[in-house]
């Protein structure tokens, strides 16, 4: 809280970084740059064992080089059907917020 007569807010000043955040930072630079310069000896054994029909390896660098592919779980009763039916009340405040929330943006 300011004191009166001063325009200092007090505190780290904006868009500043503690220092234990600069040095997680630099540390993880560091670290990613250690992993970088080995990548290939580190993935070798990986891929070989890919190219030699290992399917658990092929699929762990296919993962890593490329991103897990997104998992998708279906959220219905039986034969599709819903697994309840909409509260009304309920929608209709969801959709209140949501036109209230776009009013202000």
């Amino acid at each position: 809280m300011a004191r009166a007569g001063t325009n200092h807010k007090g505190g780290r000043p904006p868009g500043s970084k503690a220092s234990h955040t600069l040095e997680t930072q630099e540390a993880r630079k560091k670290a990613i740059a250690m992993v970088d310069a080995k990548l290939a000896e580190i993935f070798a054994p990986q891929i070989a064992k890919a190219m030699e029909g290992d399917t658990t390896a092929f699929k762990a660098v296919l993962d890593r080089a490329w991103g897990t592919p997104p998992q998708y779980m279906e959220l219905t009763g039986e034969n599709g059907e819903k697994l309840f039916e909409p509260n009304e009340k309920l929608l209709e405040i969801a959709n209140a917020l949501l036109n209230q929330q776009k009013g202000n943006s």
